[in-house]
């Protein structure tokens, strides 16, 4: 009867406890708000050399010799085959725009563009062949999701010169590391470095890059030679020169095998035998 009792008041002491004791609440807590679409994102460096800052989606790929190449992503920044790069060694600055003499690099024209290369690349294309090839027999049509790495190009260059201390020189063998900020070049800093001009015989030619194209006139005596893929435009070129040294009261003689430029103005035809005929002392 003893042992009944305390069990009783043990099961009523501890009833009574539940009762008294509130259960604890739960600890909350408040995320903070965050923007996720914020992108928090370093300024990116600048040069003396050009008007854009450092493009963060291309990456020097191989440079060997005059030749390399840079890999890139073509929806953030493309290159067009002709543009002008500068390869710039990184610079530590506090400002992001460094001193112009502390900048050292090369100076290369893009010639070629192509498709990215991977280890993974060969199979997947093949992958993707087979799968197309025999979409009906295993009933899956060529539909995987896109990788941005498959985006990625190739861009093959060429160096034309070098940057040393900010000044425009030779390439003179010099090469950068891996280690680099990769600049469109400012139009006008390589057109002032690369083409001679002479304001009372300058040529217009045209706009590259929405900055003019002067050449000195003087620059065309003697033999000259211009070069180009086919369809680059090579006679348009020379159809345009031709033209404006006639305004500047410059003749010119053209050996036209094909007929390209009888359409311009103030032509003479001189054929041989009949108008155009050369003495023994010529």
């Amino acid at each position: 009867m003893v042992t009944e009792k305390k069990s009783h008041n043990k099961k009523n002491l501890n009833s009574s406890n539940n009762q008294s004791l509130p259960l604890a609440k739960p600890i909350s807590f408040e995320a903070p708000e965050v923007d996720i679409e914020e992108e928090v994102d370093e300024e990116a460096p600048q040069s003396n050399l050009s008007n854009e800052s450092a493009v963060q989606s291309a990456q020097l790929l191989e440079l060997t010799g005059s030749e390399g190449s840079i890999v890139f992503y073509p929806k953030d920044r493309d290159f067009d085959v002709g543009d002008v790069i500068f390869l710039r060694e990184k610079v530590f600055y506090e400002n992001k725009l460094p001193p112009q003499d502390s900048e050292k690099g090369l100076i290369a024209q893009i010639i070629s563009k192509g498709i990215a290369s991977y280890p993974q690349a060969d199979s997947k294309a093949l992958f993707r062949l087979v799968t197309t090839a025999h979409a009906k027999e295993i009933k899956r049509s060529y539909n995987e999701p896109k990788e941005v790495i498959d985006e990625f190009l190739v861009a093959e260059f060429i160096v034309r010169a070098s940057i040393q201390n900010g000044e425009w020189k030779e390439p003179e063998g010099k090469v950068v590391t891996r280690n680099v900020d990769i600049f469109p070049i400012n139009p006008e800093f390589l057109t002032t470095h690369i083409i001679k001009s002479f304001p009372e015989l300058n040529l217009f030619l045209e706009d590259y890059k929405k900055h003019p194209i002067k050449v000195d006139a003087s620059g065309f005596e003697k033999v000259n030679l211009i070069t180009g893929m086919k369809g680059g435009g090579k006679s348009h070129i020379t159809k345009g020169i031709i033209h404006l040294q006639t305004k500047l009261g410059m003749p010119s003689i053209v050996f036209d095998i094909n007929g390209e430029y009888s359409s311009l103005p103030k032509v003479k035809r001189l054929r041989p035998t009949e108008n155009f005929k050369f003495r023994l002392e010529q």
